[in-house]
């Protein structure tokens, strides 16, 4: 057996029993587990098409809080800001941000 078959294999085994492994896991106290079916999303006034799910706390609410976002394919949001600090990770597509009061479609 050559070694390029070799990895492949063990590549192929780790591939199909590390879900397995984490499967069986218990959840650390406090924390839950939800199917895509159970996630409530909830339309936002602007872009139009956009849902929110908050995940822990909420915009309304002071403090710390996590959500995540679904945008309609090639949306162009308004120019905004924000009056605290975001972090985005991008699930799925793509996200160019600008900055500044002046909307550009061009690109650098």
């Amino acid at each position: 057996m050559t070694r390029s078959t070799r990895a492949k294999i063990i590549g192929l085994v780790l591939f199909a029993t590390t879900p397995l492994l984490a499967w069986g896991q218990d959840l650390p106290a406090g924390a839950t587990m939800l199917t895509p079916s159970e996630l409530k999303w909830k339309p936002i006034p602007a872009p139009v098409g956009a849902q929110i799910l908050e995940l822990v706390g909420g915009r309304t609410h002071p403090g710390f809080y996590v959500e995540r976002a679904q945008f309609p394919a090639s949306i162009i949001h308004y120019p905004h800001a924000h009056p605290d600090n975001r972090t985005y990770t991008v699930i799925s597509g793509t996200l160019y941000v600008g900055f500044g009061g002046i909307r550009s479609t061009r690109r650098n």
